[in-house]
C-alpha cells in the first residue's frame, strides 16, 4: 500500500506507491512533475522510473544518508530544510493546535518547540496547478496539506500517508471539496501494523 513508503532503515528502490498505483489509475510519464515531502523510499522509487522529483527533508542525519545514495541522480532538487525555534512551545495533549494547518506543528513530542513554516513553504514556490502527484509523508501534515491542494493539477493526485489519523484533515475538508478520495487500509509492508493511506484526486 501507499502507506510508510519505505522502512526507515537502509531504504530499498522502490515505494508502497506502486502496489496500487493500477486502482487509481496512475500512469508514470516522464514529464511528471512530483513533489515528496518526507524523503526515502519514495525518492528513490521516483528516481529509479527515471522521473525528476523535489524532495525535502527535516532531519540532517537523514538528509546525509539519503544524500549518498542519490547523488548519481541529477534530476533531483533534494533539500533540507529545518524546523525553526517556536515560542511558546506547544503542550504534547494540545491536538487543537497540531490539527490546525496555521499552526505548523508536529505532534511529536520532539518537536514541541518547533516549527516546520519554512519546511511547508517550500510547496509555495511553485505556481498553482503544477504538480502531478504530491506525497506528504513528512512533518506538520495539516500545513503540508493546506498548502499542497492549490498546487496540484487536474487529474493530480495528493497521497496523504497515515491518513487514519484524522486530525491531519479535520480542518482542511472544506478545501478538499474539489478532489475524489481513495482510501487504502491495511498491514504495511514491512511492518507489523496497520495504517492507511489517502489519495486526494483533484477532479477540476
Amino acid at each position: 500500500m501507499f502507506s510508510d513508503f519505505f522502512r526507515r532503515a537502509t531504504p530499498p528502490a522502490r515505494s508502497r506507491f506502486n502496489y496500487h498505483k493500477k486502482y487509481i489509475g496512475y500512469q508514470f510519464s516522464k514529464n511528471d512533475r512530483i513533489l515528496d515531502i518526507g524523503s526515502g523510499g519514495s525518492t528513490l522509487f521516483w528516481l529509479k522510473q527515471g522521473l525528476s522529483c523535489i524532495s525535502i527533508e527535516h532531519d540532517p542525519s537523514w538528509y546525509r544518508a539519503i544524500k549518498d545514495k542519490v547523488a548519481i541522480y541529477p534530476q533531483l532538487d533534494y533539500r533540507l530544510v529545518l524546523p525553526e525555534p517556536n515560542q511558546p512551545p506547544l503542550q504534547f495533549n494540545d491536538e487543537q493546535r497540531f490539527s490546525d494547518p496555521d499552526c505548523y506543528a508536529s505532534a511529536d513530542k520532539n518537536f514541541l518547540d518547533q516549527t516546520f513554516h519554512q519546511y511547508v513553504s517550500q510547496i509555495d514556490e511553485f505556481p498553482d496547478l503544477y504538480f502531478d502527484l504530491i506525497v506528504v509523508d513528512g512533518r506538520a501534515r495539516p500545513s503540508c496539506m493546506k498548502h499542497s491542494i492549490p498546487k496540484v493539477k487536474v487529474g493530480g493526485i495528493i497521497l496523504l500517508d497515515n491518513s487514519e489519523r484524522s486530525y491531519y484533515t479535520e480542518k482542511i475538508s472544506p478545501l478538499l471539496n474539489n478532489f475524489a478520495e481513495q482510501k487504502f487500509f491495511g498491514i504495511t509492508p514491512g511492518n507489523r501494523y496497520f495504517a492507511q493511506t489517502t489519495a486526494f484526486i483533484r477532479t477540476k
